[in-house]
């Protein structure tokens, strides 16, 4: 999560005025996201194996079902944050008015997961087993 929160921060200081911005900003919020969903897609799954080995095919839907939620509730949330007026593109490209909140929505974006990744780092702990 560390890995995404500042891949994504440090993306929301790229100023758009070449094309090697669009390269630069690719590389760090795409390359951030890709690793940190590499990374904490298999965490979860794997240490709730532990804890219900039995139930390893409930546990994988539900998982992955909660991934799959939270990129429907960050599509409202991102659209809130972007373009809360729902203006509508002249032949794929926004006005002002609209691209001058992507900076902001991602810094707010990497605050949102940043303290998500807070709260979950606390569930995490080993089993102890019985013997």
């Amino acid at each position: 999560m560390f890995v995404l929160c500042l891949g994504t921060m440090l993306a929301s200081f790229i100023e758009p005025t070449s094309e090697a911005a669009f390269y630069k900003f690719v590389i760090l919020f795409g390359g951030s996201f890709g690793i940190c969903n590499g990374l904490c897609y298999i965490v979860p799954l794997r240490i709730c194996y532990e804890y219900f080995p039995d139930a390893k095919g409930f546990v994988s839907g539900v998982i992955i079902g909660g991934f799959g939620l939270g990129s429907f509730l960050f599509g409202f949330i991102s659209t809130m944050l972007i373009n809360p007026e729902n203006r509508t593109s002249t032949d794929g490209v926004y006005d002002e008015s609209v691209t001058k909140n992507v900076p902001l929505a991602l810094r707010i974006f990497a605050a949102i997961w940043g303290s998500i990744a807070l709260i979950a780092i606390n569930f995490l702990y080993p089993i102890q087993k019985v013997e």
